[in-house]
């Protein structure tokens, strides 16, 4: 007795559930059950731009580490402020950064691994974004 191709045997049963069903909406479907995941690890839901990431949550220490004001901020650049707490969201160092922190030496050390190194340089060096 021959043994069937695996390949062979799915091809009839996948014909028929191609029959049966909308390929193009089980495409969509599986794009929106992606999108939603993708959005789901980034902590903000598809379609609401304006949700705040919810991993960026070293963000606003770390702007106070460095003597940025980080209300002022978000209240002066909401946009660059959304844009780094999306860059922090990313971050691959979240634990060394928060040690960082927790250990008062993050104004130190922050440049070797931040993702929003360059922007807090360039917050740092305006006196307005500074905390009082």
């Amino acid at each position: 007795m021959q043994k069937a191709n695996p390949a062979e045997c799915l091809q009839d049963p996948w014909r028929a559930w191609l029959a049966q069903n909308d390929g193009q909406n089980a495409l969509r479907e599986i794009d929106r059950i992606a999108l939603d995941n993708i959005a789901a690890h980034a902590g903000v839901t598809p379609g609401n731009e304006d949700q705040k990431p919810s991993n960026a949550d070293e963000m606003p220490f770390m702007m106070q580490a460095l003597n940025i004001d980080p209300v002022d901020v978000e209240t002066n650049d909401p946009e660059a402020f959304k844009s780094m707490q999306a860059a922090c969201s990313t971050c691959a160092n979240k634990g060394g950064c928060r040690s960082d922190l927790r250990d008062g030496t993050a104004s130190e050390r922050y440049l070797s691994y931040c993702n929003n190194a360059d922007r807090l340089n360039a917050l740092r060096a305006d006196p307005d974004m500074l905390a009082p």
